[in-house]
């Protein structure tokens, strides 16, 4: 039987739509460098479903299709080293579509970046959404992962409380934030492969020698996401970031590399740009976007500073944010504590029917 890139495109989405039909109306489909991304209404209630599957063409060498099917197989199984903890976005179920492994997961409302584009954010909001993200990282590292390496505001997905609750009107902060896209988890470190996306990336990963520091890039990240977050898009250099990346339209200069790797090697921040008052706050963001590593803060002594500032600012939303966090950290440990045997043999039927 002919595996699934080996058909015509045409042949190919009747199949999908008919395979992922279990779940759901396929209503749309978009692409990543690596990937298709298949939205689905669900066939239950009012949710939508993801499903997230290797982008593998019919003119690709077997080679090629082995190395994209392998970068999935990796992306599945770090998940499943990390998902019990919910300020990771996990997939619940796997369809396998004639040798093409589909993941399928709850579709979140939307990703930073297009909250971002609504408009900048509240202080208290920047806060808490850049802890939650502070508190993934925190917790990937102590699942024995290294770095995101890919932390881009698409890569963080969002929640927004007031539609996903009925809560008090005046809620002291908006959204919750889930990791997400794990294509480059850990690559700098496995295979020798650095990059990630140019405006996030920290000078160590223009590193050609081959750094073995790679446990803060994700640190330098945050701190461009946190000027988005406060401009409204804004990247640190001046510019919107989607003017910018991935296909420029202010000059054909930020198509290459040269001028991020400058950028990141003496990380300035535009004049123009107009950073919170708070002294704490603002110092946090120039520690976080510190060229040396040894000088810029670890994610978890970022994480510290975050919620000290929260709490200066703040202390009533502050102690509504922090029993949200220990909820959800008592929520990891219970699960760690009782396992999630599901996952861990779906993820193992996985590995079997691809270990040849």
């Amino acid at each position: 039987m002919k595996k699934l890139w080996e058909l015509q495109e045409s042949d190919q989405e009747k199949i999908i739509s008919i395979m992922l039909g279990s779940h759901g109306e396929v209503i749309g489909r978009f692409e990543s460098p690596y990937s298709w991304i298949f939205t689905i209404k669900s066939r239950y209630g009012s949710d939508y479903l993801i499903a997230k599957a290797p982008k593998i063409r019919g003119d690709m060498t077997s080679e090629e299709v082995k190395t994209r099917l392998l970068k999935m197989l990796t992306e599945i199984n770090t998940i499943g080293r990390i998902c019990l903890h919910s300020f990771i976005h996990r997939f619940g179920e796997v369809e396998i579509i004639l040798g093409v492994p589909f993941l399928i997961s709850i579709k979140r409302h939307m990703n930073l970046r297009d909250a971002i584009e609504e408009g900048p954010f509240s202080l208290v909001d920047t806060l808490a959404t850049a802890i939650q993200v502070a508190r993934g990282i925190e917790y990937i590292q102590s699942r024995g992962l290294v770095c995101h390496q890919d932390l881009k505001a698409e890569n963080i997905f969002i929640d927004v409380i007031s539609k996903k609750f009925q809560t008090n009107e005046g809620f002291p902060y908006s959204y919750q934030a889930y990791l997400a896209d794990f294509d480059l988890v850990n690559t700098a470190v496995l295979f020798g492969q650095p990059y990630g996306s140019r405006p996030y990336q920290a000078p160590e990963q223009y590193d050609k020698n081959g750094s073995l520091r790679y446990d803060k890039i994700d640190v330098f990240a945050l701190s461009v996401n946190i000027v988005e977050m406060l401009t409204g898009g804004i990247h640190p250099v001046g510019f919107r970031t989607t003017d910018a990346w991935p296909d420029s339209t202010i000059g054909n200069k930020w198509n290459r590399e040269d001028p991020w790797k400058k950028w990141a090697r003496n990380p300035t921040l535009s004049s123009e740009i107009s950073l919170p008052l708070n002294v704490s706050f603002r110092s946090l963001i120039f520690d976080m976007m510190n060229s040396d590593y040894d000088r810029r803060p670890s994610i978890s002594e970022v994480k510290v500073r975050l919620l000290e500032i929260f709490q200066e600012l703040d202390i009533n939303s502050y102690r509504t944010f922090v029993a949200y966090m220990e909820l959800v950290d008592k929520g990891e440990e219970v699960n760690s504590s009782a396992g999630w045997p599901y996952m861990d043999e779906l993820i193992a039927k996985i590995n079997r029917l691809y270990e040849t």
